[in-house]
């Protein structure tokens, strides 16, 4: 074979080479701009809009309560008014928004979260008109007064002392004893905050599963307070303190029910 046709065949196969690789090159780039491009299109028109319209749907939640507690408290029209609004304007807008564009969920695990927070958000309409129904009735008035003249101030007392004694521990060295310790106080303080959200529940409301769910975690706040009196050897002179006038609030507050 000539060596110039050999070198010709050589170039022309070089050529075709790099041809490919060229176009291979430039493809991947295509596909590439091409995946950043729609990842930018779900960035705009599915996440931003719902995002936002999750926030729309806290902050009207927010001002939905806000509003319902001024009408319990204060029993004026305007409260109504302002849930009415929180409603109209931000909840269920935000909510529809968030319907219309359930087709455009990645996965099924974002639309089990919207079905799940449609169900909540109704049930907490449901509950929030109950409670604006009976929150000022002649029969509702003793309840409101035992609730905010009396275990309120107290249940105030229970939760801030705890509070102290927690803070106070948190600056003693830590040992296992006084980790334990640290335990103990912090179950008191959760199931005496949970336990008293379902009482306040249940005075504004007369819903019987609050009563019942107070009923339990008080049960449970009662272990712990025995748990924490068993350890009471290890409280510092600042926590001991703090704890007398945990137990002297608590006292209190066990005799309301019975008023």
């Amino acid at each position: 074979m000539p060596v110039k046709s050999y070198k010709s065949k050589y170039l022309i196969i070089s050529v075709c080479l790099l041809t490919v690789v060229l176009i291979l090159t430039a493809s991947s780039a295509l596909i590439q701009i091409k995946s950043e491009s729609l990842y930018d299109d779900k960035i705009i028109n599915v996440r931003i809009p719902n995002t936002l319209a999750s926030v729309n749907i806290l902050n009207g939640v927010n001002q939905a309560l806000a509003a319902l507690r001024g009408w319990m408290l204060l029993g004026e029209d305007k409260f109504k008014l302002e849930r009415q609004k929180a409603w109209k304007t931000e909840i269920t807008p935000a909510l529809i928004n968030l319907t219309n564009n359930a087709k455009n969920f990645p996965n099924t695990v974002d639309n089990q979260q919207l079905k799940k927070i449609t169900s909540l958000l109704d049930e907490l309409a449901l509950e929030q008109k109950k409670i604006e129904g009976i929150a000022q009735t002649t029969q509702n008035i003793p309840s409101l007064e035992l609730l905010f003249q009396k275990a309120v101030p107290q249940s105030l007392i229970m939760s801030k002392e705890i509070t102290t004694m927690i803070e106070l521990e948190l600056t003693l060295e830590s040992t296992k004893q006084r980790k334990t310790l640290l335990g103990i106080m912090d179950d008191v303080r959760g199931t005496l905050n949970l336990s008293l959200a379902n009482m306040r529940t249940f005075l504004l409301s007369g819903g019987k599963k609050y009563q019942k769910n107070f009923e339990i975690l008080w049960k449970y706040n009662n272990i712990a307070v025995e748990r924490l009196i068993k350890n009471s050897h290890l409280f510092t002179k600042e926590q001991s303190n703090a704890f007398l006038r945990f137990k002297k609030a608590r006292n209190i507050f066990l005799l309301l029910p019975k008023n």
